[in-house]
């Protein structure tokens, strides 16, 4: 058998054992393993209090909130404050959606600093491969 057909047949907690295994993906697979679900809230909402709302109700259910924290019309520090606390009661990762893909310089500023902060809050962020690998090392 193909070694990617025995991995489908693995638990989550035994794939935490397989080499290699990033340590984000460990989180994920016990928080899995855990709750005995893979589900992901995909929250596109334009409102702090409806965000704060869905992770407060929904949050003990889920593995992962992915979030468009840009879109809040009313964002601030305080609400990615709430969401983090939450995010750590409830037990599931953050996952913001940004998509970054600009140069490996703006890419790290947009990360680390700007309005959002996002790596002060979030366990997980995407990039696309298209402006090179310049953002990949940032």
């Amino acid at each position: 058998r193909r070694s990617s057909d025995l991995t489908k047949e693995l638990t989550y907690s035994s794939r935490v054992q397989l080499p290699g295994v990033h340590p984000l993906a460990v989180r994920l697979l016990k928080l899995m393993d855990k709750k005995q679900s893979n589900l992901c809230l995909s929250a596109d909402v334009t409102d702090s209090k409806e965000l704060l709302q869905l992770a407060t109700m929904l949050g003990p259910s889920i593995c992962m909130l992915k979030t468009h924290i840009d879109i809040l019309s009313d964002f601030t520090q305080e609400v990615v404050k709430e969401l983090r606390a939450l995010a750590d009661q409830h037990e599931f990762l953050l996952f913001e959606d940004r998509k970054f893909a600009d140069i490996g310089n703006t890419v790290k500023h947009q990360y680390e600093g700007g309005l959002y902060k996002i790596a002060s809050w979030s366990d997980v962020v995407n990039a696309h491969v298209v402006p090179g690998p310049g953002d990949r090392k940032s």
